[in-house]
């Protein structure tokens, strides 16, 4: 991950697969993420675009986020769930993303919307989950004073996983935070490849092990995930995708706070 401040923006530059910053020159921007004032998806474009709202008048965001891969080798596009979702496949690596449910009904449309990404990895050969963000509305609201809208979320979400038998060694690491769009948005990467390892921080329980005190289904993500590959001949180098919550505070032998 690279990153570029220009003014008040900031570009951030992320690689699928074994795309690295030295080869930048090699590659092209195939999706590109823009956090302000606005949501929109636009899978025509080039590079295809996705804007998540995140601002207002006391908290201004100007972000980018620039994902590049091999300009060369075939690449295919296309739409899920009447168009909801859009996905950009390239070699082994793929990108999903779009809307991934509705406040009106946020368990069943999220379920809806991560069944169908899933049933589409799984019939194209993507057998491993490397990273989500899910930016969700309203995120700490209790609709009619039910239940917690991210709790409902990821309600939907975990049955999504069940129904696929997607177990908790195969959860991908994953970001979900609150956002000012009008539907719950996001987007996933997925693998063809089998190199890679999803793991825990000692230091913390992991998500999906949270008590029901938290909700009726827990967090469905793991703490990060590691992305084992040869750059070259003789050359191992590790690429790790860190969730939103992965802590790095250490221990000490003094007493706990």
């Amino acid at each position: 991950m690279t990153s570029k401040r220009t003014g008040h923006s900031q570009d951030i530059a992320y690689f699928l697969g074994d795309s690295t910053a030295a080869e930048v020159g090699a590659q092209e921007c195939l999706f590109q993420v823009q956090y302000s004032d606005a949501d929109f998806v636009d899978a025509s474009s080039s590079p295809a675009r996705m804007g998540i709202a995140m601002q207002t008048q006391s908290c201004a965001v100007d972000l980018v986020e620039n994902w590049y891969g091999a300009n060369k080798g075939e690449r295919r596009t296309g739409a899920l769930l009447d168009g909801e979702l859009h996905y950009i496949e390239q070699g082994d690596e793929i990108l999903i993303f779009g809307a991934l449910g509705c406040l009106e009904e946020v368990e069943a449309s999220s379920f809806r919307a991560y069944g169908a990404l899933l049933d589409h990895l799984h019939q194209n050969g993507f057998q491993t989950l490397v990273r989500s963000w899910n930016f969700i509305p309203q995120i700490n609201h209790c609709p009619k004073g039910e239940l917690e809208i991210y709790r409902d979320f990821c309600k939907g979400r975990a049955q999504a996983f069940d129904a696929c038998g997607i177990d908790e060694f195969q959860l991908p690491a994953a970001t979900g935070i609150g956002c000012y769009s009008r539907s719950i948005m996001g987007y996933l990467v997925a693998s063809r490849r089998a190199d890679y390892l999803h793991v825990e921080n000692p230091l913390q329980s992991p998500a999906y092990k949270y008590p029901p005190k938290y909700g009726p289904r827990s967090p469905s993500f793991a703490r990060g995930t590691l992305h084992l590959r040869t750059q070259r001949p003789g050359s191992q180098s590790s690429r790790f995708y860190l969730s939103g919550t992965a802590s790095c505070e250490r221990r000490s032998n003094t007493r706990p706070r």
